[in-house]
């Protein structure tokens, strides 16, 4: 997948992520519930780290997610970041 497109060098890449590394982000969290799923969301920052799931109204951090869980993850947040407009705050 390329996000950025073909024109930027690995040198633009570094700066821009050691940019990233500097900003401060604020605290909102976003939570995404796939259209078949009330029961599990998965839960993540501004810049689309995610920080945990919220499991049937317990929110659990990304450490103590079991494997199965962490499978859960990067499909959904793919999808949460491609129709923004389902997002809760």
């Amino acid at each position: 997948m390329q996000i950025l497109g073909t024109g930027m060098s690995a040198k633009m890449w570094e700066v821009t992520v050691e940019h990233a590394r500097t900003c401060v982000l604020d605290t909102t969290r976003h939570v995404y519930f796939p259209s078949n799923s009330q029961q599990q969301g998965v839960v993540f920052n501004a810049v689309g780290q995610v920080t945990g799931l919220l499991s049937e109204c317990e929110y659990v951090t990304v450490d103590k997610l079991s494997e199965t869980e962490k499978a859960f993850i990067p499909h959904h947040l793919f999808l949460a970041l491609l129709f923004p407009s389902i997002i809760s705050l």
